[in-house]
């Protein structure tokens, strides 16, 4: 699944069933646990900051087109 089909889901899970993500950090939560490890690693500093969840999802987008491109860059190695 992509990355922002993962934001989708918890957006529509957001709609759907407040209840469940009441607050940002829960829906920031939410969709840490949804993202593949590698992504979760290169947004990570260590500690989770407070942030909105536009720019944790900025982030996560910007580190999923940082770790493509380095696969990109380890297959050309090797043709």
């Amino acid at each position: 699944m992509s990355l922002t089909e993962d934001v989708r889901r918890v957006d529509q899970l957001a709609q759907l069933c407040p209840h469940l993500v009441p607050t940002e950090d829960e829906r920031i939560r939410r969709m840490w646990d949804m993202f593949r490890p590698e992504i979760v690693v290169v947004i990570d500093s260590g500690e989770r900051p407070p942030m909105p969840v536009d720019e944790y999802v900025e982030r996560a987008l910007h580190a999923e087109y940082i770790l493509a491109q380095a696969k990109q860059e380890r297959a050309k190695l090797f043709e």
